[in-house]
């Protein structure tokens, strides 16, 4: 997927401190709309969910919020950034992504112009892992979690063959390789790597 983004400057002066900083300016490209495609949908309709190496550091933030600041270790990491919906399922509205390096008592400065997703079906934001994952036996409850926010389904599956329902746990009751596959409307499902009993 391409991204069309404004540059974070890398290691930009700041105040003298122990910790590194990354400072996040969200920006619409048209307007300032975080939905540019689409003229019904202004800035304060979309929230956008704001990452740092994969982990989740701001929420509900709004184009026009302002300069947010967060701490971050010595070194590169990349920014990234989804706005969508906070009604319904979470679609996927918009996107944003830089790479930044950070110097310890000083701040990087990072501004994300969000972008339209691509018109392929987005993926979903978080992963899914089933627990326990090891030392399995018939009887043992399996639990999945998935860490994104989108409101998904769960289909558990033994050997390739749907078992159980919209649950996010199951019981096996006979031996076998099992994995669970998440869902949600507009995204493409994600499986779970498998457990074997």
């Amino acid at each position: 997927m391409a991204f069309a983004l404004a540059a974070c400057n890398d290691g930009a002066k700041g105040e003298a401190e122990e910790s590194a900083y990354i400072t996040i300016s969200l920006r619409g490209s048209e307007s300032r709309k975080a939905v540019p495609w689409n003229t019904s949908v202004n800035d304060g309709d979309v929230l956008h969910d704001i990452f740092i190496d994969r982990s989740r550091v701001g929420t509900g933030v709004k184009i026009g919020d302002g300069v947010k600041t967060y701490t971050a270790n010595p070194g590169s990491h990349k920014v990234s950034v989804n706005g969508y919906l906070p009604t319904g399922t979470g679609t996927l509205f918009s996107y944003g992504e830089e790479n930044v390096t950070v110097i310890k008592g000083q701040k990087a400065k990072c501004n994300i112009t969000m972008k339209a997703p691509s018109t392929s079906t987005p993926e979903l934001s978080g992963t899914i892992t089933i627990s326990p994952s090891t030392g399995v036996n018939i009887g043992t409850e399996l639990s999945a979690t998935y860490s994104g926010r989108e409101a998904v389904s769960y289909q558990w599956k033994k050997d390739g063959s749907n078992v159980g329902n919209n649950s996010n746990t199951y019981t096996p009751t006979a031996a076998g390789s099992y994995t669970v596959t998440v869902s949600a409307p507009g995204y493409n499902s994600k499986t779970s790597e498998p457990v074997t009993l």
